[in-house]
């Protein structure tokens, strides 16, 4: 594909983003009682309370989103929904153009054809995941171009606007250039002394347990095994629909397994000759990282599968399409059950099985990321290279036997890094 096209179709894809934001914006997308605006809702009730945020007023989101919410808030429901879904829109084009600056052109393609459902029902952009999505694959991007103080800095930020990029936070580590160390700690151990010198420990508990929440939400994992059962109670709780309670010994059980998962995949990194390439530090470890914090939470909202996508499209490129297509498959599940959230919520049947199946996708995808981790560097990359091939400075890949005889760009730039 000549790159002439594949500008071409970029532009076209987020002309379709474009034209869908202005088609929610002019519809009853806007109205309270559209599924598309809780998210809008509670943002707006947390930016026009007047009581102090985690010591009075609890709030499920960590300081930096809090602070988007309050920025993003216009006085009114309406002002709220218009400047978060441009916001959001903003977010999603900036993450484009991190990817095409830090890995080329056609691995931006791949994350726009990657984000195709969420398009189709665009209530990503009526939530907050795209500004940590947009940080943390920013701090990666600086990392790939050899800014590691930089990478370092805005990785502590994006762990500021959700948890999740923690995940990430051993990349730095396997990084010839490990600079990135010290300004990720001052910024993370400021940030957090502020936190709670400002508003109090309880601030910590408040987003680390969604406000206290104890039931299985019945998108996760075991919530949506639960949810099969025939005296499943599904209830509404800070927000989410959950089933159940968690026992009090599986939360600590749960966040060490996650734990030890993202450990597992980070040592996994650590053995292979080429743990520096784009397709291992830049795609499958990230990837497999974030699915594992996904299969051991007690949560898996939707869009938490956007997480996912700039990392794929960078394996992509690198040959992982298997592993595109499963998150692709996992994307458009979500998006489904969300779209069939009132049926998942009473019980019926097909979105119950929707998600259940969008679970075992992750999970298999999880274990193609092990695999893939664990084998030898020259096994495991898909021979089909049809998505789209290019390294991470715009060096087009049409082979892999091609790769195998010549000098893999990411040896070069690591042995030129600052």
């Amino acid at each position: 594909m000549r790159d002439r096209t594949i500008w071409w179709l970029v532009g076209a894809l987020i002309a379709l983003r474009v034209v869908v934001v202005i088609g929610a914006l002019s519809t009853d997308a806007t109205a309270k009682d559209y599924p598309l605006s809780g998210d809008i809702m509670r943002f707006h009730e947390i930016a026009v309370s007047l009581a102090t945020p985690y010591l009075v007023f609890e709030v499920e989101y960590p300081p930096v989103t809090l602070g988007a919410i309050e920025l993003l808030e216009g006085g009114s429901f309406r002002s709220a929904t218009v400047n978060l879904m441009v916001a959001a829109l903003g977010a999603d084009v900036l993450i484009l153009a991190v990817i095409i600056w830090a890995w080329g052109v056609r691995a931006g393609l791949v994350y726009l054809v990657l984000g195709i459902a969420f398009v189709l029902d665009p209530f990503i952009y009526l939530r907050v995941d795209l500004l940590s999505v947009a940080l943390a694959i920013g701090a990666v991007a600086l990392l790939r171009r050899r800014h590691p103080r930089w990478a370092g800095a805005l990785l502590a930020i994006a762990c500021f606007a959700k948890i999740w990029p923690i995940a990430l936070v051993p990349l730095f580590f396997f990084a010839r250039n490990r600079k990135g160390w010290l300004p990720f700690a001052a910024i993370s151990g400021l940030g957090l002394s502020l936190w709670i010198a400002l508003w109090g420990v309880d601030g910590v508990r408040q987003v680390a347990t969604f406000r206290g929440s104890i039931g299985w939400e019945i998108e996760s994992l075991i919530g949506s095994i639960i949810r099969l059962g025939p005296n499943a109670v599904v209830y509404l709780e800070n927000g989410a629909y959950r089933v159940d309670e968690v026992p009090g010994a599986a939360t600590p059980l749960l966040l060490l397994l996650g734990l030890a998962a993202i450990a597992l995949v980070w040592l996994l990194v650590s053995n292979r000759p080429d743990r520096e390439s784009p397709r291992i530090a830049d795609g499958l470890a990230p990837l497999a990282a974030i699915c594992a914090t996904l299969v051991t939470a007690t949560i898996i909202s939707p869009q938490y599968l956007f997480w996912m996508l700039p990392f794929t499209a960078i394996a992509a490129i690198e040959g992982e399409r298997l592993v595109a297509e499963l998150v692709m498959l996992a994307s458009a599940l979500s998006v489904l059950e969300f779209a069939r959230l009132d049926g998942l919520v009473a019980g019926d049947r097909f979105p119950v099985l929707v998600v259940l199946f969008r679970n075992v996708v992750l999970i298999a995808l999880l274990v193609l990321c092990f695999y893939r981790l664990a084998a030898a560097p020259t096994e495991g990359v898909d021979t089909d290279r049809s998505l789209v091939s290019a390294g991470a400075n715009n060096t087009t890949v049409t082979s892999t036997t091609e790769q195998r005889s010549r000098r893999p760009a990411w040896a070069d730039e690591s042995s030129t890094s600052t």
